[in-house]
């Protein structure tokens, strides 16, 4: 945790929210899990995954490794 006592998402974290999205948990049930506001669970979905024909979910890091 930092200082002004915000969690910051960790890979860890990432992952969970990965697997709830494959699993189809809701926003809710995901953010319970890894103790984070459900809008927090939200905002990571929207600015670091998208979707690929090859892959459900992946992060933009991993879109502009595949680009050539």
């Amino acid at each position: 945790m930092t200082d002004n006592n915000k969690k910051q998402i960790n890979l860890n974290d990432r992952m969970t929210i990965e697997m709830g999205l494959v699993f189809k948990d809701s926003i809710i049930k995901i953010a319970v899990k890894i103790i984070v506001h459900p809008s927090t669970v939200t905002r990571e979905i929207k600015n670091n995954f998208f979707t690929c024909s090859t892959s459900p979910l992946r992060t933009k890091s991993d879109k502009a490794s595949f680009s050539t």
